[in-house]
């Protein structure tokens, strides 16, 4: 009886959305994607494609320590192509990150005959004898072959369901826009995470300022910048759009805010660097990225930073805006805090303690005020992340813990725990112009937690849907925003104008404002 009723329930729902659907007339966008991880990782054993679904091999022997940390982390692909072409999703950015050496050398991790099938399992990477050695492992080439993975299928026909798909690696603003009048492709656009990835993985005690160490990371950017050839003369044709400072873990380059939970850092260590600011190489990779006069500029993406390093930023690029040369910031996957930097509530130490009573995260990876006003003023974009526990406090993870999974109750509070964010980024700025602003940066395949409504690109067109239907006619969003407060947030736009700024508009008019012509 009771699954009947549940089934009712369900259909009363479904025609209540209907009521309030929106015409999907659009390319979906997605700034913050790791499409290729699982097909490249997998492929270093077995071949396997950028488009299709994978489920990682969890039959070896598993810690038992990380399966239970990572017990609701999907073991299978959640932006593969075409569960993208099963929406509207058409424009992505591909995020490339080779996994730090310290995830895969982790305490606890290497039980004995435990190492490889467990991270065969959490990652979908079958082959663990590159990072084996205690010496350098080579992060650029790593970087490079998983590029060249993806280059090699670019251009290729992929049938699906009789229909003929394509997706290109875009190299300027022209293709972008041919692109996304054809709905028979998907066009991804290059992000790197994490500076590590310019150059070698080091031991603790290495010495960051070496010269020939810090002399390859330079070679190794000039050249995605298409402004230095390679070994074999050849120059780097595609649009390295931007590149995250940090991590998870101290690369010499700068501090990075904490991100992992207290159980996370008894496995991973990843305690070194963090809240610190960034060092003088760190400085230097900044200003040869956005340097025009060497190569194409690379736009910083700011997740990861720590508080003093995105400081430094803002103060870098403020003396920058006074020649006249405005530079966006771009964050691709965050969450918001609410919080201005300046509140002891954010300046509090990052921990468990710190989001016991609040609704948003709180933590200094989480935007505060001031940085959602950076991005604004400088006509950056920040990207919303979908993983359930990061956009949340303690309190917003018992409102969905007490409600019932795959109920029309969880699936209103999944909703409201992402509004809370983007009204909270609409609050601190608290002018019209912020909802220009704002798009979504899934980190799909980010080894994230995700709403189980919201789980995969697929479902990025029901998450249109549900935001339509509240905006059409909002209600309170717990105990932060009442009725009345929300609607004076949206400045008169309406439900349909809002959606297609956050899916959709957001993010293309910010892509083409920064891709080379």
């Amino acid at each position: 009886m009771k699954y009947f009723l549940f089934l009712f329930l369900t259909f009363l729902f479904s025609v209540s959305v209907g009521a309030q659907k929106l015409l999907l007339d659009f390319p979906i966008a997605d700034v913050h994607v790791h499409a290729a991880m699982r097909g490249y990782n997998i492929s270093l054993q077995r071949k396997s494609t950028i488009w299709e679904f994978i489920e990682n091999d969890c039959s070896g022997k598993i810690s038992s320590l990380f399966k239970l940390a990572s017990r609701e982390v999907p073991k299978y692909t959640q932006s593969n192509l075409e569960s993208m072409i099963s929406s509207s999703n058409r424009l992505s950015f591909l995020s490339l990150v080779p996994l730090e050496r310290e995830m895969l050398t982790a305490r606890l991790l290497n039980e004995e005959k435990k190492g490889g099938p467990t991270m065969a399992c959490i990652s979908g990477l079958e082959n663990m004898k590159m990072y084996e050695t205690e010496g350098k492992v080579d992060y650029f080439k790593d970087l490079m072959q998983n590029l060249k993975w993806v280059e090699n299928q670019a251009n290729l026909d992929e049938n699906i369901n009789g229909i003929l798909y394509r997706f290109d690696l875009i190299e300027n603003k022209k293709q972008l826009v041919e692109n996304l009048s054809n709905p028979a492709k998907i066009s991804l656009i290059l992000n790197a995470e994490g500076g590590h990835v310019l150059g070698y993985a080091l031991d603790r005690k290495s010495d960051f300022t070496d010269a020939k160490h810090q002399e390859y990371y330079f070679n190794n950017l000039l050249y995605i910048k298409g402004a230095k050839a390679n070994a074999a003369g050849n120059f780097f044709k595609y649009a390295f759009f931007s590149m995250n400072i940090n991590h998870f873990f101290w690369n010499g380059l700068s501090g990075h805010a904490r991100t992992f939970t207290t159980a996370q850092n008894i496995i991973f260590g990843g305690g070194e660097g963090v809240d610190e600011g960034l060092t003088d190489f760190g400085q230097k990779v900044i200003r040869l990225m956005l340097d025009k006069n060497q190569g194409r500029r690379i736009l910083v993406d700011i997740k990861h930073m720590s508080l003093d390093a995105r400081k430094w930023y803002y103060q870098y690029i403020d003396s920058m805006a006074v020649l006249g040369d405005t530079i966006p910031v771009f964050s691709s996957h965050s969450t918001v805090s609410g919080l201005s930097m300046q509140s002891s509530s954010y300046l509090e130490k990052d921990n468990a303690k710190k989001n016991r009573k609040s609704i948003l995260n709180q933590w200094t990876i989480s935007l505060a005020n001031e940085d959602i006003t950076q991005i604004v003023q400088t006509k950056g974009l920040l990207g919303l992340m979908l993983d359930k526990y990061k956009l949340c406090g303690k309190r917003g993870k018992k409102l969905m813990k007490e409600t019932i999974p795959g109920t029309i109750q969880r699936r209103k509070v999944n909703l409201k725990i992402i509004l809370a964010n983007i009204f909270s980024a609409v609050k601190a700025h608290g002018k019209k112009e912020v909802w220009n602003h704002i798009a979504i940066g899934s980190d799909f395949d980010g080894m994230i937690v995700p709403f189980e409504t919201y789980a995969n690109s697929a479902q990025l067109d029901d998450l249109a849907q549900d935001l339509y239907q509240f905006l059409s006619k909002p209600a309170p969003i717990f105990d932060l925003f009442t009725e009345e407060e929300l609607k004076k947030l949206m400045f008169g736009l309406t439900a349909e104008q809002i959606v297609k700024k956050i899916m959709s508009e957001n993010a293309i008019a910010f892509t083409l404002r920064n891709l080379p012509d």
